[in-house]
């Protein structure tokens, strides 16, 4: 079937039907790098530990940034600095 009888089928433009494929291709390749990921992780416990280790890491900061005051109290900026790199970046 050629593109514009796809696209008179579907009533959509070319412009759309490229755009469409595009994000179609995207979104099946996202996918297939967390399956690449999670099957990864399944066989090397090496990256299991270090995921883990990183877990823990970021779980032991974000407590420590709940106590002001307290020994060991980072700075808030830093703190807040740490926590929307975090955010912006998260884990699988």
């Amino acid at each position: 079937m050629l593109n514009a009888e796809v696209c008179n089928i579907l009533d959509i433009s070319e412009t759309n039907q490229r755009v469409l494929l595009h994000r179609g291709r995207t979104r099946v390749r996202r996918m297939w790098q967390r399956v690449q990921y999670w099957l990864h992780l399944a066989m090397c416990a090496a990256c299991r530990r270090y995921v883990a280790q990183m877990q823990l890491t970021t779980k032991m900061i974000r407590r420590l940034g709940d106590r002001p005051g307290s020994p060991g109290t980072i700075d808030p900026a830093l703190r807040e600095a740490f926590r929307k790199h975090h955010d912006t970046h998260p884990g699988p």
